[in-house]
Formats: structure tokens, sequence, C-alpha cells
């Protein structure tokens, strides 16, 4: 426990001030973020990092993972690139005799929407202002902090026990409505994204059930692999995908309920 607490005291001192600046910086540290993702999930796959597949598969991430202003200069749109990308792996199938199949070029591509799309969705919200990105980033750890100690006080249903058996029901409630409650208080003091109270409400609830989503998707991934964790990047934590497992859906959440509600 003390060595989680330290790692994640850690990350926070380098990630707030990153957060804080935005710009290049910060846009340098998400996509080299998604890229390690990637390669914990190539790496899982027993897919070489070493190797073509893996090579084109991180060029989709990254080029997934950019802002849209950068696509001015390569005059290039993030699905074609993405497309592009597939049909390279494809043709590669024809040549690898069998090493590198079909069901690999899914794994390569959906590794890249998966992780690439979620850096880009925190890109975006970064945009609207540092406290916009502060809220959702909070949203989603306040609901892991909530359902971790509720679960423990008084958790006794299980939520998946197929993939991730110390999950309950009850630890998901307490931390979708300590979000809420966080959501509110927050609201009270900087009314994020121009929202009114309704709209706020249900953005802070859709973003913490779409945290605990991803978390769970994450577990599920593991499980299919027979790994405990993604990587040993942050000790105590496990790698990227497990410490950004609740962001990345989040964000795409986010981003989606905008649209609906501004």
């Amino acid at each position: 426990m003390l060595q989680r607490i330290l790692t994640a005291v850690a990350a926070l001192v380098l990630l707030v001030p990153l957060v804080w600046f935005g710009g290049i910086s910060f846009e340098i540290a998400i996509v080299g973020l998604v890229i390690l993702a990637f390669l914990e999930i190539m790496q899982m796959a027993n897919i070489r990092l070493k190797s073509p597949e893996t090579i084109i598969g991180v060029v989709a991430t990254v080029g997934l993972a950019l802002p849209e202003r950068y696509y001015t200069y390569f005059r290039i749109s993030p699905l074609l690139l993405l497309s592009l990308c597939s049909f390279l792996l494809l043709i590669i199938t024809v040549f690898s005799e069998n090493k590198f199949s079909f069901e690999r070029v899914g794994v390569v591509t959906l590794g890249a929407l998966y992780v690439g799309l979620g850096g880009h969705y925190v890109l975006s919200i970064r945009q609207f202002g540092f406290l916009e990105m502060l809220f959702t980033l909070m949203i989603t750890w306040v609901t892991d902090s909530g359902a971790y100690f509720v679960g423990r006080a008084c958790g006794k249903r299980k939520l998946a026990p197929h993939i991730s058996p110390n999950k309950t029901i009850e630890g998901s409630i307490g931390g979708v409505l300590l979000a809420v409650i966080f959501t509110l208080g927050f609201y009270m003091a900087y009314p994020v994204f121009h929202l009114d109270v309704v709209g706020v409400t249900f953005l802070g609830l859709s973003v913490s059930i779409a945290g605990q989503l991803g978390d769970l998707v994450e577990s599920a991934l593991k499980r299919f692999y027979s790994v405990k964790d993604s990587g040993q990047l942050f000790p105590g934590h496990g790698g990227v995908l497990d410490r950004f497992d609740s962001t990345l859906f989040s964000v795409v959440a986010c981003h989606l309920l905008l649209i609906i509600l501004r």
C-alpha cells in the first residue's frame, strides 16, 4: 500500500504541472503514454515489439492521438490513416507464412484505436481549459477511490467475478454516488463546460460509469491473456493501461456527451 501511495504522489507531482501548462509538453506526454499503452497490449498479445506490425500500430496510435490541427499539415484524416495501416497489416499476412494472422491484424488495429482515441480525447478536453481537464480526471479518480473504500467496507455482491473478483456492486454504486457528490461540489465552485446543474450532474454520472466500464474492459483483456498487470512502469500500480484504463473510456464518454449537451 505504501508503494502504491508513493507512486501515486510522484505521478501527481509530474502530471499536474503538465495538465496546468498544457500545450506541446502536455501533448508529447500524452502521446508518449498512449505509445507505451499500445506496446503493453502488443506484449500481452505476444507480438514482437521490434516488428513491422508493431511499428505500423504505433504510427496508427500516434495518428489517432494527435489533435485535429496536425492533420492540416499532413492532409490526411485519422480514419484514412487507420485504414491505410490496417491494409498494410493485411498485406503482411500474405507474406508472413501464417506467423501474422488476420486475427492479429484485429489486435493491432483495435489496440491502436483503443488507446489512440483515448489519448486524442484527453487532449481535446484539455482545450476547454485546465479546470475542465482536472474535473474529468478527478471524476475518474474519485470513482475509483469511492468504489475501493465502499467495496472494502460493505461490498458483498460481486460485480464481474469472472474477470475482476474483487469488485463489488456496492463498491461500484458507492463510487458513482461519490463522483456525483464531487461533481456537484465542483460545479458550485466552477461551472465546467458552461452546463447547467442537470447537465453537469448527468455528465458526472455518465463519466463515472464509463470509467468503471473502462476498468472492467482492461480487466477482461488481462484475463484473456492471463497476465496480472499490463506492465511494470508504475510500482504498485502496474503499467500505463493499469493506471489509465478508466480514463481512456471516461474521456471518450465526456466528449460524446458534450456534443449532445452543449
